[in-house]
């Protein structure tokens, strides 16, 4: 698809979204040996909001996206506050509501899209003296709201420039940048800058006179929010190497490698897809693998009790007796809103698909392992 439509890198753009509690707590605390109850604070925080995390394969963070649980501009922070972040920290974030709850929905969706990639996209093709017509790349978990029949109509309406492609359902962790290399950090520096500002805040109480509490109301901690989030924002916009490395870990980046898609058309490809699969598809083989294994591990489990009895037990018998070797079929209820496990490793024979990876492994290990002459896989704090 990137060959088709001619993307440039700049616009090979990765979002998804995760939830962040606006009191982060621990699961650990100080307490006397032997004690049977322990409390400790914070693990029944439930006040949470969504953070859309979006960035491009040539390492750049997008501008966060907040989704608050509310109906009206009441339930996010003061436009004071936001302007005031913005203002200090040169960070634009883009706020959104949902009346049923904080998540991501078809109208939030629209407007990340309207408000983020749009204005991005432009900008990439002033920089980069580009065509009007320029297309970009979104690549998209498999979400209920990314994959519904409203959202992917809406876009090729409004915005036909963007083209999707959808992550084989399981392969997030392995195959989703966000997922990989930015949600953890992000979350972690929120986390640090919230124990910051409470440390400030008892500090600032007990030198008044006070008692040392903390105002941990909804209205005080969502009003800190956009200074927070900006600063996070900045020191993640800073790591470009880690975001990049986070593209050439998911094999990404590699599928654009030169000899790739060389080999691609040695392959006899003549610019068609491999059976409706993209040359991606060879890359994402093994995390597709891996999903359809572990979800085939759940199928046969379910499959176990005497109610199952029939042709699947009988399958799933013999392939215990043969060692492990053969699995249960799975059944076809067992994963409804995922694509099968060979949707992503059935796109080519075997035998291109053993050409392709004894190709694409060397091209990976050497981006993951060398950028810049230097070691880039260990993992490291924001703003270090």
């Amino acid at each position: 698809m990137v060959g088709t439509f001619s993307i440039p890198r700049p616009l090979i753009l990765n979002c998804d979204q995760t939830g962040v509690l606006f009191m982060p707590g621990s699961a650990s605390t100080y307490h006397a040996k032997g004690s049977k109850e322990v409390r400790v604070v914070g693990k029944e925080e439930k006040r949470a909001f969504t953070l859309v995390v979006g960035s491009a394969v040539d390492g750049t963070l997008l501008p966060f996206q907040v989704i608050m649980k509310g109906s009206t501009a009441r339930s996010l922070p003061t436009p004071a506050a936001r302007a005031a972040a913005a203002a200090e920290y040169g960070a634009n974030i883009e706020w959104a509501l949902n009346a049923k709850n904080h998540w991501s929905d078809l109208a939030s969706m629209q407007q990340y899209v309207n408000n983020v990639l749009a204005p991005f996209r432009e900008r990439v093709i002033e920089e980069h003296n580009l065509g009007p017509d320029t297309k970009a790349l979104l690549v998209l978990d498999l979400w209920s709201v990314h994959r519904s029949e409203a959202f992917r109509t809406w876009l090729a309406s409004a915005h036909p420039w963007a083209k999707l492609v959808f992550i084989p359902g399981g392969c997030t962790g392995v195959a989703q940048p966000a997922d990989v290399v930015l949600q953890r950090p992000i979350k972690a520096a929120i986390a640090r800058d919230f124990n910051k500002w409470a440390a400030d805040q008892v500090a600032a109480d007990m030198h008044n006179g006070g008692n040392g509490m903390l105002d941990t109301s909804t209205p005080a901690l969502r009003e800190r929010l956009p200074a927070s989030l900006a600063r996070v924002w900045v020191a993640t916009a800073a790591s470009s190497e880690l975001i990049s490395t986070g593209f050439d870990k998911c094999g990404i980046t590699v599928s654009l490698d030169a000899d790739v898609q060389r080999k691609v058309q040695e392959l006899h490809v003549d610019g068609k897809l491999f059976n409706g699969k993209t040359p991606t598809d060879f890359v994402l083989a093994k995390a597709s693998r891996q999903g359809g294994q572990k979800r085939k591990a759940r199928a046969a489990a379910r499959a176990a009790p005497a109610s199952r009895a029939g042709a699947s037990t009988s399958v799933a018998a013999a392939a215990a007796a043969s060692g492990g070797e053969e699995s249960a079929e799975e059944p076809a209820e067992a994963s409804s809103d995922e694509p099968s496990a060979s949707s992503g490793s059935d796109c080519c024979e075997s035998s291109s698909e053993d050409e392709m990876d004894a190709l694409v492994q060397p091209i990976m290990s050497q981006r993951i392992t060398t950028r810049a002459g230097r070691t880039t896989a260990a993992p490291r704090r924001l703003g270090d």
